[in-house]
């Protein structure tokens, strides 16, 4: 009874140690994914654009993201959390037509609102820095279509993730959340040194508003120039 107990721990003890290197072994290619750069695209320019949309910050730490620098698996878990959100509330309106449905017919209609997120977010995401594209033109025309191969990179690079997170939960640990927190870790640094995205203007803009205001309150007293207009609640600058 004994050695039969001890084979059985040591079979769960096999099993345990292969399910954490799958789980190891899919963080990895996930976090590698988070940084490759789009093809085609103004890295520098990219991170401005994106880095000026607080909601981009704010959604990345919450789904384990990469939406402030253009990478290949930016979008993250973003799709298939809210395609998750979304059917569970589906689900939760008890249909009849909903009841019928088998397990692989439910999944397949998990993936297609996956697919749908995908297309509408990574179209935000590229809309966002749509300046940011360098030209790339189809052989032999004039069609620029760098954009489309950034939208094409981000929705392929969402499926990715999801097929992934599949994976994960097959053969891993923890499902999707073995995904979602080492891009949260990752961005929490960023996040709690920068904030969700506030941009302060630079040195030399807040020069310049520091003397517009100086102008304002002074009046003509000392900006003869600016006919007088003075702020009647402010007492002259020095």
């Amino acid at each position: 009874m004994i050695p039969k107990k001890r084979g059985n721990i040591r079979m769960n003890k096999h099993l345990f140690l292969k399910r954490i290197l799958w789980t190891a072994f899919f963080v990895v290619i996930y976090q590698m994914g988070q940084h490759i750069y789009i093809p085609t695209i103004d890295i520098f320019s990219a991170q401005q654009a994106l880095g000026s949309v607080p909601f981009f910050r704010l959604v990345a730490l919450t789904t384990g993201g990469q939406m402030s620098v253009p990478m290949i698996l930016s979008l993250g878990m973003r799709p298939y959390m809210t395609g998750m959100i979304i059917w569970q509330a589906v689900m939760a309106m008890d249909l009849d037509s909903v009841k019928r449905m088998t397990l692989r017919q439910q999944g397949y209609v998990q993936r297609l609102i996956t697919l749908v997120l995908a297309i509408i977010q990574s179209v935000e995401m590229v809309y966002a820095m749509d300046r940011s594209f360098k030209p790339f033109y189809l052989p032999g025309t004039e069609i620029d279509i760098s954009m489309v191969i950034g939208l094409i990179v981000l929705i392929a690079g969402a499926l990715f993730t999801t097929w992934l997170a599949d994976l994960n939960a097959q053969k891993g640990l923890g499902g999707t959340v073995a995904l979602i927190l080492p891009g949260i870790f990752a961005g929490l640094p960023e996040t709690l040194h920068s904030g969700l995205g506030v941009v302060f203007p630079p040195n030399d803009a807040k020069s310049d508003l520091g003397s517009c205001r100086h102008r304002y309150i002074c009046g003509d007293h000392c900006f003869p120039e600016s006919g007088g207009i003075t702020d009647s609640n402010s007492t002259a600058v020095a």
